[in-house]
This record gives structure tokens, sequence and C-alpha cells, in this order.
């Protein structure tokens, strides 16, 4: 009688520690995507408007607005001759002759040389700029 009272005892004990059935989990929401609108012109994504061959110069944000819009300026006439395979090189060549440790004859000489896969002259002009929170952009195009 002690072992059938011990045996139902122990598995009393046994059958209330076991880990309880999970409930079952809510599937997960579908969270609705915000689409955002773009707040920037669309010449910062394609320069090219309206038959007008441009450029964007990109530049972080500066104290010195008038260096800020003069470095943007310079970043996209740079990007305008790299896509029209502009290439301007210069080399300067310097040389001493000294006698007794003191310099006799002193030479320089520069050349500069540019190469393009087009003939044209072209001017590029400021057509409009923008400002974000951490950009400055200026688009620039072939005056025409």
């Amino acid at each position: 009688m002690k072992n059938i009272i011990l045996v139902v005892t122990t598995l009393a004990f046994i059958g209330c520690n076991q880990a309880q059935p999970t409930p079952k989990e809510k599937p997960q929401e579908i969270k609705k995507v915000q689409v955002v609108k773009k707040t920037y012109p669309s010449w910062i994504d394609n320069p090219n408007i309206n038959g007008e061959d441009g450029v964007v110069g990109v530049i972080k944000l500066m104290k010195n607005k008038k260096k800020q819009e003069y470095i943007a300026t310079r970043l996209a006439i740079a990007l305008y001759q790299e896509q029209k395979r502009v290439s301007v090189n210069t080399t300067v060549k310097t040389g001493e002759v000294v006698a007794a440790g003191n310099v006799v004859k002193s030479t320089s000489s520069q050349t500069t040389t540019q190469t393009s896969s087009h003939f044209q002259v072209e001017q590029l002009v400021k057509k409009a700029e923008y400002s974000d929170k951490e950009n400055y952009y200026v688009w620039m195009v072939v005056k025409k």
C-alpha cells in the first residue's frame, strides 16, 4: 500500500512540475510601409533635363557659404570634364646647377596640355542650387 501511495504521489508531483504548453503565438502583424515623397529637386537625380547637358556638384555644408559654393561649382566642372573626357595635364620641371656649395644656375619650365574627345568650346553656367540639412548642391548646365 505504501508503494502505491508513493507511486501515485511521485506521478502527481512529476505531473505538476511539467512545463505548461505555451499559448499559440499571435501571427506578426504586417506593418504598413509609408512611402516617403521626395522633397528635393528632380535635377539632383537627373541633371540632364529638357535636352540640357548638366552636372551636379555636391559638398557638405560649410560655415563659409562663398567657399562652399565655389567648391561645389569646381566639383561640378570637374565632373563634367570627366564625363566629356577632357584631360588637363601639367608638368613642371626644375633644375639647379651647384658649384662649390652655391647655386650657380636654376631652371624651371612648365608644360600644360589639354586633350579632349570633343572639339566644341562649352561653358557651364549655374542653373540652380539647393541645400538640405547635410549637403549643398549646385546644378550647372552647358550654355547653348
